[in-house]
């Protein structure tokens, strides 16, 4: 969850205080310095405690710990990081409703246009298999001739 510096002074989500402030891009929140130190903290002890309840089974030398720790924590990143990505995208749909809307016309168009679609390929199908019957009929009673 990378941190960015925001330019001018903001109120701090924590102590409401207008400092120089940094957003946590995982959960969208402005912190000042000393509330980001906590907040980090806070972070990180999530992650342990995870780790504590979730963690690995597997059994590691020394040297390699550290590496499998590293490459969990990655992970774990990656599934906040996607989880966080999904509650922005919902958190924008709520606020554009107009974007639903369009998805919901499109559905409703390519619903529409399949029967469509589909009505003609059935009357296509019946005037050919009614032209193939007549052109039957023609060329046995030519035969018969």
């Amino acid at each position: 969850m990378a941190m960015a510096m925001e330019n001018d002074k903001t109120l701090c989500d924590i102590c409401n205080e207008e400092k120089l402030t940094y957003l946590c891009e995982g959960c969208s929140k402005k912190f000042c310095s000393m509330d980001l130190t906590e907040h980090h903290q806070m972070l990180t002890n999530e992650l342990r405690q995870i780790d504590i309840d979730y963690g690995c089974a597997k059994e590691f030398c020394s040297v390699h710990v550290n590496e499998h720790k590293q490459k969990l924590n990655v992970e774990l990143y990656n599934i906040i990081d996607d989880h966080y990505q999904y509650e922005q995208r919902t958190r924008e749909q709520k606020e554009n409703p107009y974007n639903q809307l369009l998805i919901n016309e499109i559905d409703q168009w390519e619903k529409i246009s399949m029967e469509k679609l589909n009505n003609n390929q059935k009357v296509a199908k019946k005037l050919s298999l009614d032209h193939y019957k007549r052109v039957l009929m023609i060329l046995k009673r030519n035969l018969k001739t």
